[in-house]
């Protein structure tokens, strides 16, 4: 008797389950949560909420008065001083599933501008270690549940310099590292870069970019678009908004 009130038990949990799969509850986003994941020596991981910034003045005038695109191949657009070199978007997942083309996409360059913007990565000499950083992005319904998780890493090479002076950025792209989405739900993201800047001077330029990581979730109830926002610098500093 006992073993068919379990097995009773177990029928009437899985029917409930499925029924929360199909509740508009479970079908509707409520809540978008960003952690940074960062692992300790023994390699386990912990998360860290993520604080984000407050955009200062100048970044803000950098995205209101935005770099010159140019339609040259691989150049994104340009400053006085600065060309960003890469592609128009990087598409980053795709119906839930990473893009593998991402692997060898040209990453992002931020480099000196020259008079024929023939200037590549490899001229440049100093290069510092690659810098990543983490982070978890998490979609939660109405029930609570994390129905769709993004983990991806921000990669970026800085401090290169051209004829001893200024400091770029070359590598910069931003992977899936890991992707969990509930049954009825769909993601899809993709990231560009948004806008350049000089925070040095025009003889030695301290490169800037801004890269915008921007993911739709949808459901048969709704289609919900996010975006993450990120700063990356020649001195390899990195910031959220």
């Amino acid at each position: 008797m006992k073993n068919l009130v379990c097995i009773f038990l177990l029928l009437t949990s899985g029917v409930t389950q499925a029924q929360n799969v199909y509740s508009d509850q479970f079908q509707t986003l409520h809540e978008v949560e960003t952690v940074e994941v960062i692992e300790n020596a023994n390699g386990e991981e912990f998360e860290k909420p993520v604080n984000r910034a407050q955009m200062s003045s100048d970044l803000m005038n950098a995205i209101n008065n935005k770099p010159v695109t140019k339609n040259l191949p691989q150049v994104l657009m340009a400053t006085k001083t600065l060309i960003a070199i890469g592609k128009e978007v990087y598409k980053v997942v795709e119906a839930g599933k990473p893009v593998l083309e991402l692997n060898i996409a040209e990453p992002v360059s931020v480099l000196p501008k020259t008079a024929d913007n023939s200037i590549r990565a490899m001229d440049l000499d100093n290069w510092e270690t690659p810098k990543a950083r983490k982070y978890r992005v998490r979609f939660k319904n109405y029930m609570g549940v994390s129905t769709v998780s993004l983990d991806y890493m921000v990669i970026f090479s800085y401090g290169g310099s051209y004829q001893g002076k200024g400091n770029f950025i070359t590598g910069a792209i931003i992977k899936p590292v890991s992707i969990d989405v509930k049954w009825g739900w769909k993601l899809n993201a993709s990231f560009k870069v948004q806008t350049i800047m000089n925070q040095g001077t025009d003889e030695d330029a301290v490169a800037g970019a801004l890269l915008v990581l921007d993911y739709e979730v949808s459901t048969p109830l709704q289609v919900n678009s996010q975006s993450s926002t990120i700063f990356l610098n020649g001195l390899g500093k990195i910031v959220e908004y």
